[in-house]
């Protein structure tokens, strides 16, 4: 399977290179995914009703904690969405 446009394929130089490709990576995400613009939107609800109700600081590391887990599980599962999709051959929307 060839390239068809000029991206990089080696090994990044620089570590603000390797910020830039992650950087990318995180807005494509969000642009691609309507569930991971659901899951910031309530992740920001759920910060403005716990500032709203004064949780406790254990409370604060729960709701972060499950935050993190949610976005980071749809991160997973966006990435092997794209992996079926480059083996089965359909075209990956930018």
């Amino acid at each position: 399977m060839a390239l068809k446009d000029k991206k990089q394929t080696k090994k990044n130089h620089t570590f603000l290179q390797s910020l830039l490709h992650a950087w990318s990576g995180v807005v494509r995400i969000f642009k691609q995914e309507r569930n991971m613009r659901i899951h910031i939107f309530l992740a920001v609800l759920a910060i403005i009703v716990a500032a709203v109700l004064q949780i406790s600081r254990l409370e604060w590391y729960w709701i972060i904690a499950c935050i993190g887990a949610v976005l980071i599980t749809e991160t997973f599962n966006t990435i092997a969405e794209n992996l079926v999709d480059l083996i089965t051959e359909k075209t990956i929307v930018n």
